[in-house]
């Protein structure tokens, strides 16, 4: 059994609710770590499954681990209640059913040990799907000098970096908790958009160290839910003074998020949503956004979400078309050590 360090290095913060299936894996990637200085604070979020079972029985072989409960309030509240517990120099979020390769603490702490100057480090990541293997997608670098822009108007649309991609200094995270008043799918980006305009430095690793992976609550989750959630982040911060310098930038994000927002409906199936939203859209969009956003909506009267987002996936893996976002996915061979853990429940 591991002793408890008296000062653990990294602190890691696991939001969990119902998470059973995969919670093992997430935590076998933090025994795999090369760096050991770190504990695990799993705070159980109202499960209702066997996860807080499954936490017990690696706590009972390592003491570094820690179980917290409380009512379901969302992964947000969770993610600060963590916090709160948190003993370490660094903090790492991790999603219950995400994994960490084994270099992932060694070449963050590597970084920070170099750079001192730096308060956030982030890496690379890969995209995991069952039956269909791991996949790049979007590049993880934060584009540009000014990184304020980027986090409020370019995030999920250049580039993705996912939640558990950084690793903060502490008090980085305890002078910016998450923002519990905004929307959940939104919490996260205005925390980092709070983080770059307090001038925190960032600074990326070219490397992949993360993995997201796609589970069923990925792909049932409500799309207009969250295109709605990050207009309603990006509304709130266009009204802010000292952000009157990206006054044409915000006019640009509500129409585009507003035409997505067109087809997340569709998605949903929510037509009549959908198509009262495009007849307001149609005079301030493009004639390609115009064609984009109606073919959805025919799209969608004949097919499911499910066999959509299926269809989008193997045009993706097994042909030379992408669009949008898709358009850089590039197929990624993981280590024998991660095929077999992603394969063994």
């Amino acid at each position: 059994m591991s002793e408890t360090p008296v000062a653990p290095l990294i602190s890691v913060i696991v939001p969990c609710y119902n998470a059973e299936r995969y919670i093992a894996q997430t935590l076998k990637s933090l025994l795999w770590q090369t760096e050991q200085r770190w504990e695990c604070i799993v705070v159980d979020d109202g499960s209702t499954d066997r996860s807080r079972d499954v936490v017990a029985g690696f706590m009972k072989e390592d003491a570094r681990l820690t179980l917290i409960s409380q009512p379901n309030q969302g992964p947000t509240k969770a993610r600060n209640k963590g916090v709160t517990h948190a003993r370490g120099s660094f903090i790492q979020f991790l999603d219950a059913d995400d994994l960490l390769l084994p270099e992932r603490f060694a070449r963050c702490l590597r970084e920070f040990d170099e750079h001192p100057e730096y308060d956030i480090v982030y890496s690379d990541y890969v995209l995991f799907r069952t039956n269909e293997g791991f996949q790049r997608s979007l590049p993880a670098r934060i584009p540009g000098d000014d990184t304020v822009k980027a986090m409020l108007f370019d995030l999920n649309v250049r580039f993705v970096v996912l939640m558990h991609s950084y690793l903060f200094r502490s008090p980085v995270v305890v002078a910016t908790p998450f923002d519990t008043s905004y929307p959940m799918w939104s919490e996260d980006q205005e925390c980092w958009v709070r983080m770059a305009l307090a001038q925190y430095r960032f600074a990326y690793i070219d490397a992949v160290l993360v993995v997201y992976r796609f589970t069923q609550n990925n792909l049932t989750s409500n799309e207009a839910e969250l295109i709605s959630a990050k207009l309603t982040m990006v509304e709130r911060y266009s009204e802010r003074p000292e952000l009157e310098r990206y006054r044409t930038e915000f006019a640009e994000a509500k129409i585009y998020l507003h035409q997505r927002l067109v087809m997340a409906y569709f998605m949903e199936r929510s037509f009549r949503n959908g198509w009262n939203l495009l007849r307001k859209q149609w005079s301030q969009s493009s004639r390609s956004a115009r064609i984009k956003m109606a073919g959805w909506g025919i799209v969608m009267t004949v097919f499911s979400k499910k066999s959509v987002i299926s269809l989008r996936a193997w045009i993706v893996k097994y042909t030379p078309f992408a669009w949008g976002g898709w358009k850089g996915t590039k197929m990624w061979e993981p280590s024998i050590e991660l095929k077999r853990l992603v394969e063994n429940p």
